[in-house]
């Protein structure tokens, strides 16, 4: 893949560079030997073969992670069975869950649940081997109530999660006030001085 940068704003614009990583939102590049992040806004991606290609014009597949040890062929063989299961083009994919398991066999089991053209719920099971361009991908059926049932399910927890750290923070926060007001064995200019450029 190579890219052409088109944000005025950047020391590289108008340079035709070699990708050499790319994800939903950042490119990676060589420039004079040296690799340089630019923002997927400030680039037009210039596919050179037939599975950048099918990148370029489904670069939400991009949100799904790829792990090192998997095939880009499996962004392909996903695409054509998502396709094949909603009967139509896919448009856009929202991720909600990614999760990623290996074996010491080399077997790799990736888990998604996902939302396709903002209207048809996705539970996709791929088993797959290291580095191999073969995949097992099976759809589990889900039900729109299912579907509603986990969502809150998974609100819920996140919303306990963010209280916890919330908490979390605030215990910090309380010690380090009273470390800053009362001092340590008599070193609270110290401390004051430590806080002050820390």
């Amino acid at each position: 893949m190579r890219i052409e940068v088109i944000n005025k704003e950047l020391q590289t614009f108008g340079k035709n560079l070699k990708a050499k990583g790319i994800n939903y939102d950042m490119v990676v590049a060589l420039d004079n030997n040296e690799k340089v992040g630019i923002n997927m806004d400030d680039v037009e991606l210039i596919p050179e073969n037939k599975y950048e290609k099918m990148i370029v014009s489904h670069i939400d597949m991009l949100k799904i992670k790829l792990e090192k040890e998997m095939s880009p062929a499996l962004y392909m063989a996903l695409l054509n069975c998502i396709e094949e299961k909603i009967g139509g083009k896919l448009e856009n994919i929202e991720l909600l869950n990614d999760s990623y398991s290996i074996s010491k066999r080399g077997i790799w089991e990736k888990k998604l649940i996902l939302v396709v053209n903002d209207s048809i719920p996705l539970d996709i099971n791929i088993i797959g081997q290291k580095y191999a361009e073969e995949f097992s991908i099976t759809f589990k059926d889900i039900t729109l109530e299912q579907f509603i049932d986990g969502c809150k399910e998974n609100i819920a927890h996140l919303e306990n999660e963010i209280a916890e750290r919330e908490k979390s923070i605030e215990r910090y926060r309380k010690n380090l006030q009273k470390l800053l007001t009362v001092g340590i064995d008599g070193s609270q200019t110290k401390i004051r001085r430590l806080a002050a450029n820390g």
